[in-house]
């Protein structure tokens, strides 16, 4: 750490320095993080900012160490109304004393209340908060290098699971404390506690409010609650010596370590939430990626196209390739609603729609959640949008019409039947004690379940039936080239190029790549209303990685490709289902060979 020139107005205390902060920064007043920086790199004479959370001393004044929660890299905080905003809140910033140097030995905080800080950063919403986790949680999959490598795709999944689960569980936490009852401590004044709750508000209470030991009781009763690698971490803090509170270690495991990186105690609820939750729901995911029946696949396509609408007797009718056309009742074809929904079915805000209903009851499913179907959004319409990746306020609305338009779907399915409704939904105004609420019912069509009721009704004995059966993975909305309304045609021609590898999942099983060849290339693309003259560059640039989405393509040989790696999981998908035909294949050929076998030695008698 630099020194700076020393003034000699500088505070030479811990007591001067508090005093010298609380001048610059007055208690409810919102200093912003820059400031605080500023302020403390200008009263401590240039102690800078750590790299990471741990404990650092001012080379300056030998009775005074700091305690960092804070990386320079994390984002600054909001200023919102509402929020709470000390200085060293915000910072996420502790200076405390050494008391055993005889100068200065008032603490600015005590250690008990540095624990809360570190506990309350496992859950609050703050955004250094964030910058917290994703810090603990990078460092945590980095160190997983060499013992369970993981792809892009996968890394950035483990990331987002495991920051999900940190609030999830540190939430948790942080409830159970707070139900904890209260002590109270001799040797700090009513103005102490005010000034602890102060710094710590999120935590409910003043630093002494829990003991080490009381801290340790309820993270293990969590950690149990979590999976079986929770519960043998348990078992071993369990059969620890005993912690006295009135040690000043006591609270070492639930702070950051001298020589920096993070406290033990969140480190070991990392590795239980990895593997208990976020590792086994990776291995699902990768085994069962999302995927739609062939004919709800075909069914989509087609809808997302653009298909031809005409009307008949005030219906709507909308051919989708099938038997039967798909139709919109006379009482709902009259709604402005619906019909502005119907001319945004080929939309790039359709696709994001209908592929992020189906992988949201794909991830219910995963997650053994009693009925995938339902989705709620807490925020209605503008809930439904940002988790579809729709921004803006004109992106809502054609959300809302979106979702108007394939509830009024009348779709046939097989045997004559037919689907009311791609989804359902219910929408509940905001209300004063309440948020605006969107709860839909994704439809049949949008499930891989499906399978099942097809098997029900076609049986799987001829291989029309079979073929309508196969599973085709749905991918994210690719990247995408040039005009805002070619981009819907663009996530088109992926869904038509998946149907591909999916009718060459035996060539991608034997490794040789799909063929792909120019000619079926811009046949693919001329079937989605792609202009040629964007299908040839689309070609070179889905074989790379873009900020709005990474590679679709990897090319194997001369005009065959395969899935990128980022879709890894996919393209495993589809070589197992490859060489299940393959299989197939093969047990077909031997038992037609057993069969002429037989029928010739049933002619020479």
């Amino acid at each position: 750490m630099t020194r700076t020139n020393q003034p000699s107005e500088k505070p030479s205390t811990v007591d001067e320095l508090r005093a010298a902060l609380d001048a610059r920064f007055p208690p409810g007043t919102r200093g912003t993080a820059a400031e605080l920086r500023a302020a403390i790199a200008e009263l401590s004479c240039g102690l800078g900012q750590p790299e990471e959370p741990g404990i650092y001393e001012d080379p300056s004044y030998p009775g005074l160490l700091w305690h960092s929660w804070f990386r320079p890299t994390w984002p600054p905080p909001p200023r919102k109304d509402g929020t709470y905003c000390s200085p060293l809140d915000k910072a996420q910033i502790t200076m405390l004393g050494r008391p055993d140097t005889g100068k200065g030995a008032g603490t600015l905080l005590h250690p008990p209340s540095i624990a809360h800080q570190g506990i309350k950063l496992l859950g609050a919403e703050e955004p250094q908060n964030d910058g917290y986790r994703l810090s603990l949680v990078t460092r945590f999959i980095a160190s997983l290098a060499g013992k369970e490598p993981l792809l892009d795709a996968q890394r950035f999944e483990a990331q987002v699971g495991l920051i999900e689960a940190l609030v999830t569980w540190g939430r948790r936490l942080r409830a159970r404390m707070a139900a904890l009852p209260q002590h109270t401590s001799s040797n700090l004044t009513p103005e102490e506690q005010e000034e602890s709750a102060r710094l710590s508000p999120d935590f409910y209470g003043g630093p002494r409010r829990v003991f080490p030991e009381e801290a340790d009781l309820e993270y293990i009763a969590l950690l149990e609650q979590i999976g079986p690698k929770g519960k043998s971490a348990a078992a071993k803090l369990r059969k620890a010596p005993p912690i006295s509170q009135e040690e000043a270690d006591a609270w070492a495991p639930w702070l950051p370590p001298s020589g920096g990186g993070f406290p033990a105690r969140h480190t070991r609820l990392v590795v239980a939430l990895w593997e208990d939750l976020v590792r086994p729901q990776l291995e699902r995911a990768a085994r069962k990626p999302p995927a739609l029946v062939r004919l709800s696949y075909d069914t989509v396509t087609h809808l997302l196209s653009g298909p031809k609408a005409r009307e008949e007797g005030g219906q709507i009718a909308l051919d989708l390739g099938l038997s039967r056309p798909c139709v919109i009742r006379a009482e709902l074809a009259a709604s402005p609603l619906v019909a502005k929904g119907v001319v945004l079915f080929q939309s790039i805000h359709a696709h994001r729609m209908i592929r992020g209903l189906a992988f949201a009851a794909h991830e219910r499913a995963l997650a053994g959640e009693l009925d995938p179907r339902v989705l709620t959004y807490e925020g209605g319409f503008a809930a439904l949008a940002e988790a579809c990746g729709i921004e803006g306020d004109h992106g809502v609305r054609k959300v809302r019409e979106l979702l108007e338009a394939f509830a009024a779907l009348d779709l046939p399915l097989p045997g004559g039947d037919s689907a009311r409704g791609l989804l359902t939904f219910v929408y509940g105004e905001a209300r004063r004690n309440r948020k605006a609420y969107l709860k839909i019912v994704a439809g049949l069509l949008l499930l891989p379940d499906y399978v099942y009721e097809l098997q029900r009704l076609a049986g799987t004995a001829s291989v029309a039936a079979r073929r309508e059966q196969d599973l085709i993975p749905l991918l994210p909305v690719p990247p995408v080239l040039g005009r805002p309304n070619d981009a819907g045609a663009q996530a088109t021609l992926q869904l038509g190029l998946m149907a591909h590898f999916r009718n060459h999942a035996p060539d991608l099983a034997e490794g040789r790549g799909a063929p792909l060849p120019l000619d079926t290339w811009t046949r693919l693309a001329e079937e989605s209303h792609v202009p040629r003259s964007l299908a040839l560059k689309l070609l070179p640039h889905w074989q790379e990685d873009h900020d709005d989405g990474p590679a679709v393509l990897k090319r194997v040989d001369r005009d065959r490709y395969t899935l990128g790696d980022a879709h890894a999981p996919a393209r495993t998908f589809l070589e197992d289902g490859g060489r299940r035909s393959l299989d197939s294949s093969e047990a077909g050929r031997r038992s037609g060979a057993k069969r002429a076998a037989a029928r010739g030695r049933v002619g020479q008698k």
